[in-house]
């Protein structure tokens, strides 16, 4: 069911290039290290957070990529699913 669900996507056929893959890996590794010097680095208090989002690294690659919409995060996303427990 989830197969032929997915089959319809408009991402499908869509082939991520080794470039892609490697950025990926680093962002997701910056994350990873701010989430372990603050666990609620991306939930907590958005105004308490932000001098420390915004000084990281992470925040300074995403500001810089040649993206034309607003960057933002869904809690689902952003967290270990036994936070969310």
């Amino acid at each position: 069911m989830i197969k032929e669900g997915n089959s319809g996507m408009f991402s499908n056929e869509a082939q991520i290039s080794e470039k892609a893959v490697i950025a990926e890996k680093k962002l997701i590794r910056l994350r990873n290290e701010m989430k372990d010097e603050d666990d609620c680095i991306i939930t907590g208090n958005y105004y308490e957070k932000l001098p420390k989002l915004k000084s990281s690294k992470l925040y300074d690659i995403m500001m810089n990529m040649p993206k034309t919409v607003v960057h933002h995060i869904h809690l689902t996303a952003a967290c270990d699913i036994d936070f969310l427990v």
